[in-house]
């Protein structure tokens, strides 16, 4: 069995302003879904150019029964473009199944995955996200009747599990799930000491850290700078931060009062600016960063990209935009906007923060050259060490251990307490004095050059 795919010239290709034709297993027919496109849709093609139809079929059905958002069905696309390269490499057939288990292409490719994860091509989440979108395209062919009877069965057997998760209250319920023989497992990481789990495995900046950081970003590209500079001061996500309006900012000068207990404005967040999951909750943001950015929506170097955007120079548009007038992050109002409106021009690339991360690559870059001490950094690490200098903050003016836990829950818009606990088991790792941290939020608030040379 090959290791790498070198034979099979399968690809994805991807349709624009596609109307998807829905299959009617009674009447072995296809009708086309009015009323209803989608922007980009992924289509895969074997490599004789041709089609592979069972698959079009499942995509359209999710695009129509699931979800209206082909973001999904893209990520599940490319799974499934690695299957059936796959299957090329090996002469498989997608739809015949040998009585011999070992030769059949579901555990074939079960083995292939598994083997690429002991060689460490593949990590386990890949390889189980795989297995699992496979299964799901013979789970919807089986249900259709798309073919022979012969498969159930054969392409995968349904086990069923039990097993055992704690509540939001804390206590433990357990529950019996659907499984398969070939679940590729997870294996489970235990969360470090320099580690918070907050929506993925976060690693908080040092004091020291961030000053290297602050001491960079001032050189950086004026956009990078204020992201960064928002997020470590409010612990927002990234699409949150990319969402935001220039409206939002004008709301907040000149209709919002200021939290004096604080010094912050608040904003909600969740329905015109973007969170994950639309959680909604209310986003406080220092006086000093909404200043920054009034001063930045009203400069030139804003007027210039705002020009070359799609919302133009007009309140509704971006906070930050590329120089070529792209937003960071495609808000979901854009979206359906633009869905909606056939008037519009549908020629735009979805934006999903690669941009910023790519500049933050960069940056960090710049710093291995220079033999700076500071650990590799996400956008996301910087919700976890506003989250984490919050606390410290609160516990070094004598707040009540529980009292922190709850005002931290409600900045961080957390689901539950859980996840705002690990920030106080985090914290008990260290010493919970913050002489420097003071110093560091000083260094973050002063004035900015809206000059400064490198624009992204």
């Amino acid at each position: 069995m090959q290791s790498s795919f070198q034979i099979s010239k399968a690809d994805i290709k991807f349709i624009r302003d596609f109307r998807p034709q829905r299959y009617n297993p009674e009447t072995a027919s296809f009708y086309t879904v009015d009323n209803f496109k989608a922007e980009k849709f992924p289509t895969l093609l074997k490599s004789n150019g041709k089609t592979w139809q069972i698959a079009s079929i499942y995509f359209q059905e999710l695009l129509i029964t699931e979800t209206k958002d082909p973001t999904t069905i893209i990520s599940r696309a490319y799974h499934l473009l690695n299957y059936l390269r796959f299957l090329e490499e090996n002469s498989l057939d997608f739809e015949i199944f040998p009585f011999e288990e070992e030769k059949r292409p579901t555990f074939l490719y079960f083995k292939y995955l598994n083997d690429q994860i002991d060689s460490g091509t593949y990590s386990d989440t890949y390889a189980s996200e795989s297995m699992r979108n496979v299964i799901k395209l013979y789970k919807f062919c089986i249900e259709y009747k798309l073919f022979s009877d012969q498969i159930k069965g054969r392409a995968y057997k349904t086990l069923l599990t039990r097993i055992t998760q704690k509540s939001q209250f804390g206590d433990r319920q357990t529950r019996e799930v659907e499984t398969t023989n070939l679940a590729i497992k997870v294996k489970s990481r235990t969360v470090t000491s320099d580690e918070i789990v907050d929506g993925g495995r976060l690693h908080p900046l040092t004091v020291a850290e961030q000053k290297i950081l602050d001491k960079y970003l001032k050189k950086a590209p004026i956009e990078l700078y204020l992201m960064c500079s928002f997020a470590l001061h409010t612990g927002a996500r990234l699409q949150t931060v990319c969402t935001l309006k220039k409206q939002h900012i004008l709301d907040l000068k000149r209709n919002s009062k200021i939290n004096s207990n604080d010094n912050t404005y608040s904003i909600n967040v969740g329905r015109t600016i973007d969170t994950k999951d639309g959680v909604k909750y209310t986003l406080r943001i220092p006086v000093r960063v909404v200043e920054n950015l009034w001063n930045y929506v009203h400069s030139e170097e804003w007027m210039t990209r705002a020009e070359l955007s799609f919302y133009g120079v007009s309140d509704s548009n971006y906070v930050f935009l590329s120089r070529y007038g792209n937003p960071f992050y495609t808000s979901r109002a854009e979206k359906v906007l633009r869905k909606n409106d056939e008037s519009l021009d549908k020629k735009y690339s979805l934006q999903t923060g690669g941009a910023v991360r790519e500049l933050l690559r960069k940056l960090q870059n710049v710093m291995k050259i220079n033999n700076e001490e500071i650990r590799y950094f996400s956008f996301h690490d910087f919700r976890a060490t506003f989250g984490l200098n919050m606390l410290r903050n609160l516990l070094k003016h004598n707040c009540a251990p529980d009292q922190a836990m709850l005002y931290l829950k409600q900045r961080m818009g957390h689901k539950d307490v859980e996840t705002t606990h690990l920030y106080m088991q985090y914290a008990g790792y260290e010493e919970l004095s913050l002489d420097t941290n003071q110093a560091f939020e000083n260094m973050l608030y002063e004035d900015i050059d809206l000059s400064n040379e490198g624009g992204i």
